[in-house]
C-alpha cells in the first residue's frame, strides 16, 4: 500500500535469528506444533544461500518498483 510492502514471512531471519527464536520461547511452540526445533535450525542454514538471495530480489523489486518507479 503506497511506499508500504507487507509480507507474511521474515526476510530477514539468518540462521543465528532462528536459533534465538527457537532458544527464548520458540522451541515450546515448535513442540506443541510437531516440529523439531533443532531441525528448524538446520534447515534453515542449509537454506541460508538461497534465502539470502531471495531477500534481496525481493527488496530490489520493492525498490525498483515502489520507490522508484519508471517515470
Amino acid at each position: 500500500m503506497g511506499n508500504s510492502l507487507g509480507v507474511q514471512f521474515h526476510p530477514e531471519a539468518t540462521p543465528a535469528v532462528v536459533r534465538r527464536w527457537v532458544d527464548f520461547g520458540g522451541a515450546e511452540q515448535c513442540a506443541r506444533l510437531g516440529i523439531d526445533p533443532e531441525e528448524l535450525v538446520e534447515r534453515s542454514r542449509a537454506m541460508e544461500p538461497v534465502a539470502r538471495e531471495n531477500a534481496y530480489r525481493l527488496v530490489d523489486a520493492f525498490l525498483d518498483r515502489v520507490v522508484s518507479p519508471a517515470r
